[in-house]
């Protein structure tokens, strides 16, 4: 399926109404401070657990949870859900790992 401009462009901006509804402040889950993002983002114990075990496993940062669980939550956002689901997640897992695996073109 494919979506129009316009219906994009609905779903976004819901979803930015909703971290800005969320955070209390012109704030994105792009730029919040950690602290708020770990406190609000809906994040169920099993998932942070989670988060945590792919990282130890595939050898990324502490930083990378930390983009996982912003991801997610935008994920979630532009779904329109309160809470982060295993999808969400899931999905973010999915980008950050093709991130990780694209190529670095250096002097071209």
């Amino acid at each position: 399926m494919v979506e129009v401009s316009k219906t994009i462009r609905g779903r976004t901006t819901r979803a930015r109404e909703m971290q800005r509804s969320r955070f209390g402040k012109d704030w994105l889950n792009g730029f919040v401070p950690f602290q708020l993002l770990d406190k609000t983002c809906g994040l169920s114990k099993a998932q942070k657990d989670f988060i945590q075990e792919v990282c130890f496993e595939r050898k990324w940062s502490n930083r990378t949870q930390t983009k996982l669980m912003r991801i997610a939550r935008t994920i979630a956002d532009l779904e329109g859900s309160e809470r982060i689901s295993e999808s969400a997640l899931e999905e973010s897992i999915k980008w950050k790992s093709a991130a990780y695996n694209s190529p670095i073109l250096v002097g071209e």
